[in-house]
């Protein structure tokens, strides 16, 4: 017998929001320090999980980015302040499709959830694009209030209990397949998420659980 899915768990950025735009941030790393694009995600594989968790302050990832990629003179708090603003400003983008499928939900009897990584000083910046959406969960874990973060199992434990709703009952989307794999091995459901359209068609045509990965 197929154990029915009762909540749906929303990731923040690529997902409630649109994904990041680049614009701004990374043409300005390349044409003012020289830094590509993928130095800086290589500065987020290293660092941003002690943001994310409130541990770092976006300030001092960036000051670590530079620094990593030999720049050390200049670091001026006006600078690394522009840089951690930029960041945010590139997530802010809400995805108007998102909260109308969570508004369905909700009227079928789904329980809502969000589960995301941000440090708190992101907070204004998610009241003001997911307002919506916040009003309508009836979880919200944030990395940067419990100093957890995805894909450690820990923070999906907490979502479960918080929501009152057992792993295996839980389907969780998130746009980045790490936080997918975190989200197996903690027993949800669980998709990568491109598209309300193409997330909307997996659960109407009865979602099957992904099989956990087996070459880690």
């Amino acid at each position: 017998m197929t154990t029915p899915i009762r909540g749906i768990i929303f990731d923040y950025g690529g997902v409630i929001s649109l994904p990041q735009v680049k614009d701004e941030l990374y043409p300005f790393l390349e044409k003012r320090f020289g830094i590509s694009e993928e130095a800086v995600l290589e500065g987020y594989r290293k660092h941003r999980w002690a943001t994310d968790a409130d541990l770092l302050s976006m300030e001092q990832l960036y000051r670590k980015i530079l620094e990593d990629n030999g720049v050390t003179r200049c670091l001026i708090p006006a600078l690394l302040s522009y840089l951690a603003d930029a960041d945010f400003r590139s997530w802010a983008y809400p995805n108007p499709e998102t909260p109308e499928w969570i508004r369905e939900l909700k009227g079928q009897g789904y329980k809502i959830g969000i589960l995301t990584n941000m440090p708190t000083s992101f907070l204004p910046y998610f009241e003001a694009t997911a307002h919506d959406v916040r009003v309508m969960a009836d979880a919200e874990i944030i990395s940067g209030v419990h100093h957890l973060v995805k894909p450690h199992r820990e923070i999906f434990d907490l979502m479960s209990r918080t929501i009152g709703i057992p792993a295996n009952e839980l389907l969780f989307f998130d746009d980045l397949e790490r936080n997918v794999q975190g989200a197996l091995d903690a027993g949800f459901h669980s998709a990568v998420f491109t598209s309300v359209a193409s997330a909307r068609q997996l659960l109407k045509e009865g979602y099957v659980r992904m099989e956990k990965e087996t070459n880690k």
